[in-house]
């Protein structure tokens, strides 16, 4: 019976913890296209960069927010930071 109490109570622990999984990005869809990097920061906005060195922005639901072309003067982008969004 012992056993039995304490199997419960560790379905249970696991089960909350399962439950309590980090489901702050909801953007579930298939981004397709020429993307060689991404990138994703703490509003949830997503920057793709393409092999033109195109980078673009979309927001929180997929929407397309900014195309940044600029980027292409100053050389080959190779990464993009995101750890300040504002």
């Amino acid at each position: 019976m012992k056993r039995f109490v304490v199997n419960i109570f560790f379905l249970i622990l696991s089960l909350n913890i399962l439950a309590q999984a980090d489901t702050a990005f909801k953007f579930i869809r298939t981004i397709k296209g020429d993307i060689e990097n991404f990138a994703v920061d703490d509003l949830d906005n997503i920057y793709l960069l393409n092999s033109r060195n195109q980078l673009k922005k979309l927001n929180a639901n997929g929407d397309s927010v900014a195309i940044f072309n600029d980027v292409k003067r100053f050389g080959k982008a190779w990464s993009i930071d995101v750890s300040n969004p504002l």
